[in-house]
C-alpha cells in the first residue's frame, strides 16, 4: 500500500475531517467542532480507476498520548488496497488523526498496520477564516506486520493549509456552502484541495492534485 494512497483515506487533514459544533450553543462559521457518537459520513471514492464506498462513524471517546480523542470506525467496500476496516483516533483539539489501526489481506497474505502522528501548528487551525494560512509539521510512524518481522517507517513533512474562499459545492449528498482549503508543500506546490461544510460537519469533497483520487459525500447521519 503506497503512502499517498493510504493518506487519501486517513488524511490527516486532513487532514483531516474537520467539523463544526452543533447543539444548544450557537457556533460561528468555521469554529472548532465537537463530534457526537453516531455521526456518520459515507463517501463515493475514486482511486486508481476503481470506485469505493468508504464510511466513517464516530463510535466513542478515548485518550491517546495524553490527548482526548474521538474514536471513529471506517469501512471500505471493496477493500481499499486490501484494507477492509480501520479504527482511528482524532485529537479533539484539532480533529487530526493521531492514531490509526487497520487490518486486511494483500496478495492472499493477512496484515495489520498501525500509524501514529504528531503535529505542530504555527497558529491555531481554528476558526477557519478566508485568507488564513497554517504551517503544519507532521511526524508520522507506521508499523506493518505481515510475514516476518514488523516493518517500521518514519516520515516528517512540513506543509501549509490555506483557507482560500467560501464556495457552493454540489456532491451526491446535495449542495453545500463550504470553506475551500488547499494544502501546499514548502515549495508552494499544490498537493490537496478539500471543501468543508459546517452543515455536514465534515469535508464533503477532496482531491489530490497529482492523482485521480476523488472523494465526494454520498450520504450522512447527524
Amino acid at each position: 500500500m503506497s503512502k499517498k494512497v493510504f493518506l487519501a483515506i486517513c488524511i490527516s487533514v486532513l487532514l483531516i475531517g474537520t467539523i463544526v459544533t452543533i447543539g444548544c450553543g450557537k457556533s460561528k462559521e468555521g469554529d472548532l467542532p465537537t463530534l457526537q457518537v453516531g455521526n456518520k459520513w459515507t463517501y463515493e471514492t475514486l482511486a486508481g480507476g476503481v470506485y469505493y464506498t468508504i464510511s466513517e462513524e464516530v463510535t466513542g471517546e478515548d485518550t491517546f498520548n495524553n490527548k482526548d480523542c474521538w474514536v471513529t470506525k471506517l469501512s471500505m467496500n471493496p477493500p481499499f488496497h486490501g484494507v477492509d476496516s480501520m479504527t482511528s483516533r482524532r485529537d479533539e483539539s484539532n480533529l487530526f488523526r493521531i492514531q490509526s489501526e487497520m487490518s486486511g489481506t494483500e496478495n492472499g497474505v493477512p496484515f495489520t498496520q498501525v500509524e501514529t502522528h504528531s503535529y505542530q501548528f504555527d497558529v491555531p487551525l481554528y476558526p477557519f477564516e478566508v485568507g488564513k494560512t497554517v504551517k503544519v509539521v507532521e511526524i508520522g510512524n507506521r508499523t506493518t506486520t505481515s510475514v516476518g518481522e514488523p516493518q517500521v517507517e518514519t516520515n516528517t513533512s512540513t506543509t501549509f493549509f490555506k483557507v482560500e474562499r467560501i464556495e457552493e459545492i454540489t456532491v451526491p449528498a446535495g449542495k453545500f456552502k463550504c470553506f475551500k482549503i488547499v494544502q501546499y508543500d514548502e515549495s508552494g506546490v499544490k498537493l490537496w484541495t478539500g471543501w468543508h461544510s459546517d452543515k455536514v460537519k465534515m469535508f464533503i469533497k477532496d482531491i489530490y492534485e497529482d492523482s485521480d483520487y476523488l472523494r465526494e459525500l454520498k450520504s450522512y447521519e447527524l
